[in-house]
């Protein structure tokens, strides 16, 4: 990696690191003050188990191959893993009520996940594969996504996410994928490292959708 890509992914890594604590904080800091009432727990908690997947992955693509910017991943990840949780546990210790939404979400996750293990075994691999995790850690993310894009579409609307949801959104997606790029250009054989980036790309291109959708509606 050149100097000047290195100071790019130095940047990238700041402002990942940055944008996490914004993002965690304030929905913490939302929720304590005005209470956890129509937040979907599976929503939640599949951010939670997106991000700790990943994390996984960060680690071993580290392992694998040690560098500056796997470093990073495994720092941005870990923060989220942390932030994210006190979120999730803020949820929890409110007694967040368990919905039927919240049963549908995880169950259409639940199938995603099954159809990945089920096509992963036709081609003679399973969860031990970086690319399948990487296609799980999507699954949890990418599914209830696309049903908030139906539900904003059958709704008509979503009043509840504004502005600053939905470009914090892309921001934090981007610039892990930015700097998840710089970490494949050093390793385009690392297994790890591709499977983190078909999860980001992924939920990218999941919250492309959803955009789309409340711009519209």
């Amino acid at each position: 990696m050149s100097t000047n890509q290195r100071r790019v992914a130095d940047l990238l890594f700041a402002a990942q690191i940055a944008l996490t604590i914004w993002f965690c904080s304030g929905q913490f800091w939302h929720m304590y003050q005005n209470g956890t009432q129509n937040i979907h727990m599976a929503m939640f908690l599949c951010v939670e188990i997106f991000v700790s997947v990943n994390l996984a992955l960060a680690i071993q693509a580290h392992w694998a191959k040690p560098s500056r910017v796997t470093r990073q991943a495994v720092i941005v990840y870990s923060t989220w893993v942390v932030l994210w949780g006190a979120v999730l546990a803020q949820t929890l210790y409110r007694g967040t009520p368990w919905d039927t939404a919240d049963a549908i979400t995880l169950g259409l996750v639940a199938t995603g996940a099954m159809v990945i293990l089920l096509i992963a075994r036709m081609y003679h691999t399973g969860i031990r594969s970086p690319l399948i995790r990487g296609y799980l850690s999507l699954a949890f993310k990418a599914v209830p996504q696309l049903s908030q894009a139906y539900k904003i579409v059958a709704m008509g609307g979503a009043p509840g996410l504004g502005w600053v949801m939905v470009l914090g959104g892309h921001a934090t997606i981007m610039t892990r994928f930015g700097q998840l790029f710089f970490s494949f250009r050093e390793s385009k054989s690392e297994r790890n490292r591709i499977g983190l980036l078909v999860s980001e790309a992924g939920n990218e291109l999941s919250w492309i959708i959803v955009t789309i959708c409340w711009l519209v509606y």
